[in-house]
């Protein structure tokens, strides 16, 4: 039943059930910006290493974006609205 579905999508012949778990991995971490643990409890994985470890490579610019992301929310920490002044 898998193979006639792999030739049916169009897929390689060689194309691994796990592949198929390794791209919802690819993806879950794409539209979480990230989020290691949230791939970690989707996979099943008992530690959060094994998560790193296997699919880290696939967001090598994370730490930039945390870094841009903490320098919004420290931009924006000085803004009235958000401590509460000024409404």
């Amino acid at each position: 039943m898998y193979k006639p579905a792999v030739a049916a999508a169009g897929l390689p012949a060689d194309f691994r059930f796990h592949d198929l778990r390794h791209t919802c991995a690819s993806l879950t971490l794409s539209v979480s910006g990230g989020n290691f643990y949230r791939v970690k409890e989707r996979l099943g994985h008992a530690d959060i290493q094994t998560t790193v470890n296997t699919y880290g490579h696939l967001v090598p610019h994370a730490d930039e974006a945390i870094a841009r992301s903490l320098s919004k929310l420290f931009e924006a920490a000085d803004s009235p609205k958000i401590c509460g002044r000024g409404d």
